[in-house]
């Protein structure tokens, strides 16, 4: 409360042409300021309140785990079947070589041409991987097979056929 006097005294004072550190008194060899006086000691009667120790920043905070609800489900991306892959590539295409070369939506449909074919080999190759992977491991199953393999015997051939005649 006291300090408020102290610098509207001081405000005044400035004001109407008197001097700023009339109404405080600091020892001798310090100047007074508005905030009290300079070398830190307050003015008498006014009370100092230490700054706060300053605090280092809180370390930062390792990123939360993404959640597995939001990533795309790997069924939704086989939704998108090689058909109707192969239907939009053939519309776009078609689409694309109706434009002018110079048209403004060319470079966007252009963009999405090549989003579709990365897609579809993306598709074609978990395709192979999978196969490739069955047909590993129905071969060591066949090797790992110890029963006798029973074979059929080929059939006779059928006799040939003769045009009907009207």
């Amino acid at each position: 409360m006291f300090t408020r006097i102290a610098v509207l005294a001081a405000f005044a004072g400035v004001l109407f042409g008197a001097p700023a550190y009339a109404e405080t008194s600091c020892k001798s060899g310090e100047r007074p300021t508005l905030g009290g006086c300079r070398s830190g000691t307050a003015a008498l009667g006014a009370t100092v309140t230490p700054p706060a120790p300053v605090q280092a920043p809180p370390a930062p905070k390792a990123p939360p785990k993404p959640d597995v609800s939001l990533r795309p489900d790997p069924s939704a991306l086989e939704a998108r079947s090689r058909a109707l892959l192969v239907e939009e590539i053939a519309r776009l295409e078609k689409l694309v070589q109706g434009l002018p070369r110079k048209a403004r939506d060319r470079a966007m449909i252009v963009r999405r041409l090549g989003d579709d074919y990365s897609d579809l080999v993306r598709i074609e190759e978990r395709e192979y991987v999978t196969k490739d992977a069955e047909a590993e491991r129905l071969r060591k199953q066949v090797e790992a097979d110890d029963r006798p393999r029973v074979t059929r015997e080929p059939e006779p051939p059928s006799p040939p056929r003769r045009p009907i005649r009207l």
